[in-house]
């Protein structure tokens, strides 16, 4: 699966110091769910303290989600998978992304046992932290109570505050939200400062967008816990092999043949395609129209035509 070469698989903390970095390293910690503006601010901080140091910078993230154990509801659905997060966090500078298994070893775990753990299994010299982190057991570690005991250990400390816009704190849960509902799309991808992107297998689907004009790649999540936006029509790049493609996706049941399953479609508008079993990633920026019914497969075809052509004038402007 070619979109793992960038990334190391999840990591048990009993392992942890198999990443030892000899000449120390800069840490952050957290779960980066969707790497948005808020977390690049915390991983542009942290990099400026790494080459100040000509050190490497270090990203902790969690598989699963901590909030799929402490949440009784079973936590979020999620912007990014553990290998999106990675992907994403070496995209913003992170030298070496790790992310721990959060199972019971680690949660039990107090601060100052995580703390010892960055320091003698990892060689940290600095852990930057955003301004509502916490962690430990209870999540008791929090920046202002750990700071004696990083004192304690030599190592130093750094809190990085809030990033707002428009009055209002950047934040996964916000942007869950906004990708969930319709209208809001534009204003996830803003927040995420990056496009919504989907890693995902081809596989087979129907076959009817061959059928009418549009052979469609199906695109099934490699983690069932990905977060998908509203149903509707989408534009952006699909990518595989290491080449980008514009595309048009489309997201929900299909009503005009009454599928009754949410999918994703993607349809490369260069006419080229991927092979089923391969691995892609779906960026998307632009949200075009909702799903909706037709009366005939001809009303769809000509409207399926509408929205490549304005996805392709749209995704041109990316260039």
């Amino acid at each position: 699966m070619p979109i793992l070469h960038r990334t190391v698989p999840p990591v048990d903390i009993d392992q942890l110091y198999r990443h030892f970095q000899p000449g120390g390293c800069v840490v952050t910690v957290g779960n980066f769910d969707g790497v948005h503006r808020g977390h690049q601010r915390l991983l542009d901080a942290s990099q400026a303290r790494a080459r100040a140091l000509s050190v490497p910078l270090v990203g902790i993230t969690f598989e699963p989600h901590t909030r799929h154990f402490l949440d009784p509801r079973g936590g979020p659905e999620l912007l990014s998978t553990w290998v999106e997060r990675q992907v994403l966090m070496t995209e913003h500078g992170v030298d070496l992304p790790l992310t721990l298994r959060f199972e019971d070893d680690v949660r039990r775990l107090t601060a100052e046992e995580f703390l010892d753990l960055l320091v003698d299994d990892l060689g940290a010299v600095e852990l930057v932290l955003g301004f509502d982190h916490r962690f430990g057991r209870g999540g008791a570690g929090t920046a202002e109570a750990i700071t004696p005991y990083c004192q304690k250990r030599g190592l130093a400390l750094s809190v990085v505050g809030a990033l707002e816009r428009e009055g209002l704190p950047v934040s996964s849960t916000s942007i869950r939200k906004a990708i969930q509902e319709w209208g809001t799309f534009a204003a996830a991808v803003d927040a995420l400062g990056h496009p919504w992107s989907l890693w995902g297998e081809v596989v087979r689907g129907d076959g009817r967008g061959r059928t009418i004009g549009f052979p469609t790649a199906n695109l099934e999540p490699i983690n069932p816990r990905k977060l998908i936006p509203a149903s509707g029509v989408y534009a952006g790049h699909l990518i595989w092999n290491g080449e980008k493609h514009p595309a048009v996706a489309n997201i929900g049941t299909a009503p005009t043949f009454q599928r009754g399953i949410r999918v994703v479609e993607v349809h490369s508008l260069d006419g080229i395609g991927p092979e089923y079993g391969q691995i892609c990633r779906l960026d998307l920026y632009f949200q075009l129209r909702q799903e909706c019914r037709f009366e005939s497969l001809d009303a769809l075809r000509a409207q399926i035509g509408h929205d490549a052509e304005t996805a392709r004038i749209k995704v041109a402007t990316l260039q």
